[in-house]
């Protein structure tokens, strides 16, 4: 055996003992979490009429559902070396969609309680009023039906290959979902939206005088911005990594017979992969 391909068996063996530990760990410490906030925020009376505390409460029964459906599986499978979507078709078929569903409803939760934040903390009172728990409601039923209706394609096209598994059968909807969904609706835009909204939001806390709100409302909406400003910038800080990876896979050739950089690369996405799970997560710090 060459060196390379001695070291590429190690670094292999390194990605699948990292992905078993950290992945099951990321995973219990994550179910934990957003439990804890899908409890704290509907068993307090004070947070019910805050927009913010609707969109987080959201955004954490999405991300439970996310770790069962598309952490889970990637344990039992790193485990025991099982994996459905390899022989079962509705598995196959669902699990990929669902996951996206989630993630793209934990993310547009993220999107609406930045801007939720820029709304609330605003010093015109026209934008103040804008901030409901109606159009919160609204907002989070409007994205339920699209993103659902979004994942329609990925179901029909979505099937068994008998060497290579589960994967999309359409080249047109496979490319779009590489460089379009990957990169722009599960990196950029929301990393752009949710860094925008918060800045603004920021700024408006810097300017706000307290005498417009009394000391019970000003301290709790300001613990809840301090909440949605420390979410946005974890969610930033693990999308980053992700795009980047995700753009190197866009440009990047690698030859099959290259086994140390396969490795190599395995190790990199099962990181990504960590920092990308992390990302819903970390829930149970702002509990």
């Amino acid at each position: 055996m060459s060196s390379s391909s001695a070291s590429a068996q190690t670094i292999l063996y390194i990605a699948h003992v990292y992905s078993i530990y950290v992945f099951t760990t990321v995973f219990i410490t994550g179910l934990v979490g957003n439990l804890c906030n899908i409890v704290i925020f509907i068993s307090l009376k004070q947070f019910r009429h805050f927009p913010g505390a609707f969109y987080i409460t959201v955004e954490s029964i999405a991300n439970c559902a996310l770790l069962l459906v598309g952490l889970m599986p990637r344990i039992v499978n790193e485990t025991f070396g099982s994996d459905p979507s390899y022989t079962l078709l509705i598995w196959c078929k669902l699990r990929n969609p669902a996951t996206e569903w989630c993630t793209l409803i934990g993310l547009s939760a993220i999107n609406f309680a930045a801007f939720d934040q820029y709304l609330s903390t605003n010093c015109d009172s026209r934008f103040r009023q804008l901030s409901t728990t109606k159009l919160a409601k609204y907002l989070i039923g409007v994205a339920l039906i699209i993103w659902l209706l979004y994942q329609i394609p990925f179901v029909i096209f979505s099937n068994i290959q008998a060497t290579v598994g589960c994967l999309l059968t359409s080249v047109e909807l496979l490319r779009y979902y590489s460089f379009f969904h990957l990169l722009v609706l599960n990196g950029l835009l929301p990393v752009f939206l949710t860094t925008t909204f918060s800045i603004l939001a920021y700024r408006n806390v810097r300017r706000i005088r307290r005498q417009q709100m009394n000391n019970i409302c000003r301290r709790l909406d300001h613990q809840l911005t301090a909440m949605i400003l420390a979410r946005v910038t974890f969610l930033v800080l693990c999308l980053l990594p992700f795009i980047i990876q995700r753009f190197y896979m866009a440009n990047a050739h690698t030859d099959p017979k290259d086994v140390l950089r396969i490795a190599i690369e395995k190790l990199v996405g099962a990181i990504n992969i960590v920092l990308s799970y992390l990302n819903v997560s970390v829930c149970l710090f702002v509990c």
